[in-house]
């Protein structure tokens, strides 16, 4: 059996609080963070985005078929029982603009739901390392 030497197990806690506590890019759809495999963080995964994805980011939600632009930034940052609200307004694929709420509530670090004014159901997210 191998032992973690104390200042190594209190590295290996300092990085996971440090990564929880970073913002990070959420996805909707079948491939969950696999999405993000093998792309770059030149806006590929933007570029990449098709009918089934939706990606949650500061001021934004785009997809193939909808794109949001919030008043405001949300954090991204999860916590179980948070909550965050933005307004803003939306665009789909054939030009209709109308305007919105938001609003962003984590389960977890990892898991939130994204409920949109005037929609009848809340989008979940997962958060996802940036690529």
């Amino acid at each position: 059996m191998r032992v973690i030497a104390p200042a190594a197990l209190a590295a290996l806690i300092a990085t996971a609080a440090s990564a929880a506590d970073q913002p990070r890019l959420h996805i909707f759809g079948p491939k969950g963070c696999a999405f993000f495999d093998g792309l770059g963080g030149d806006g590929a995964a933007f570029h990449a985005l098709d009918d089934a994805h939706l990606i949650l980011d500061h001021g934004a939600l785009e997809g193939t078929v909808i794109s949001c632009q919030f008043d405001g930034e949300f954090s991204l940052i999860g916590a179980p029982g948070k909550t965050e609200a933005q307004s803003g307004s939306c665009t789909n694929a054939n030009g209709e603009t109308r305007e919105g709420d938001f609003t962003l509530t984590y389960s977890d670090a990892d898991n939130a739901t994204l409920n949109i004014s005037g929609f009848d159901q809340t989008v979940p997210f997962v958060a996802c390392d940036r690529p």
